[in-house]
């Protein structure tokens, strides 16, 4: 429900999204409608599906010299 609430000024919409996927993990902890460990390892598979559109800035990306996977080591 967070990805579709407004993104906050000042705040970029990649951070936002990847914010977004963090509270989840912790409500699914706190309300654990499945074992810890599955929502956690859930959190971390969809953070490093979805890295490249969470972690950088899409100006980054755009850049030629630009390695995702050097900066992601």
């Amino acid at each position: 429900m967070l990805l579709f609430v407004p993104v906050p000024d000042g705040l970029p919409p990649y951070a936002w999204h990847y914010f977004a996927i963090f509270v989840g993990v912790i409500v699914g902890l706190i309300f654990e409608p499945l074992p810890g460990a599955v929502i956690g390892i859930t959190g971390v598979v969809v953070i490093a599906l979805c890295s490249q559109w969470l972690l950088f800035d899409p100006a980054q990306l755009a850049d030629p010299k630009f390695k995702a996977g050097r900066r992601l080591i």
